[in-house]
């Protein structure tokens, strides 16, 4: 499979010689690059298309986008200069499209995940969660519970996510940015207020979907799968959980899943 996957950037490069300026070759080169989180690579063609066009807001999210994405693997000495730009570029992208979600979303994440001596901002990410709510109530309202949860702001995280609810009980919607779905499913599986049948249709969905963009690993998905059918006391929990443990092998440790899957292990064993 990679072997095709890097014949096929093979060929769209080599289409692009002639015409170094062909915007729809470099889209698609970039976003196969970034397909392979090559994100070097894929920010090295988005600058092509922003040089190009350097008022498209679509260009400048796809260039913010993958230098936020790479910062998150990258070198200390290069990681501020990449959410740097990050933040120039999607903040320019959010300026041109007043109607854009996904630009002040990744604003909202950065700005709240970064230490303020590195650029973050709480207060900044508030407000743009603010523009967000402006463009899409449900949305905005996602975008804030991410804060109060990011800010330990327990109370006020859980009264937005009851209010989330509450409107998706009213009109079920799934959601074509697939970590929006995988945070639904979450909010549902807590036991303040459950609907772990409900959480399942939103994880069969994100790991369906699960792509390069995406921040939670299916390990994670596939762990909240088993959780929520030990709560339901169905059989294939113990399915799920050994697939999530499949899954944590291939990927970059994380303790707190890890913890996590031993916990309901033991629970499972019981």
């Amino acid at each position: 499979m990679l072997i095709s996957q890097n014949s096929k950037i093979d060929s769209l490069v080599s289409l692009l010689e002639p015409n170094n300026k062909d915007e729809k070759l470099l889209i698609s080169i970039g976003e196969s690059y970034a397909s392979q989180k090559k994100w070097d690579l894929a920010i090295f063609y988005y600058k092509k298309l922003v040089d190009i066009n350097s008022n498209n807001a679509n260009y400048l999210y796809r260039l913010g986008g993958s230098q936020a994405a790479h910062s998150e693997s990258a070198s200390k000495f290069k990681v501020l200069s990449l959410i740097n730009s990050a933040k120039v570029n999607l903040i320019k992208s959010s300026n041109l499209d007043k109607r854009d979600i996904y630009s002040r979303w990744a604003l909202v994440q950065i700005l709240l995940e970064l230490p303020n001596f590195f650029g973050g901002d709480d207060e900044l990410a508030l407000k743009f969660s603010n523009e967000i709510y402006k463009i899409s109530k449900l949305h905005g309202l996602i975008s804030k519970s991410y804060i109060h949860n990011y800010l330990k702001e327990y109370d006020q995280a859980y009264q937005t996510e009851l209010i989330i609810i509450d409107l998706l009980f009213k009109k079920k919607r799934f959601f074509d940015y697939n970590h929006f779905n995988f945070l639904i499913a979450k909010f549902l599986s807590k036991s303040s207020h459950a609907d772990f049948n409900l959480s399942n249709l939103y994880l069969n969905l994100y790991i369906e979907n699960h792509s390069h963009v995406d921040r939670i690993s299916k390990a994670e998905a596939y762990y909240y799968l088993a959780f929520n059918n030990f709560k339901l006391n169905e059989d294939n929990s113990l399915r799920y959980l050994t697939k999530s443990i499949e899954l944590l092998k291939s990927q970059k440790q994380d303790k707190g899943l890890s913890n996590k899957i031993k916990r309901l292990k033991i629970l499972l064993e019981e």
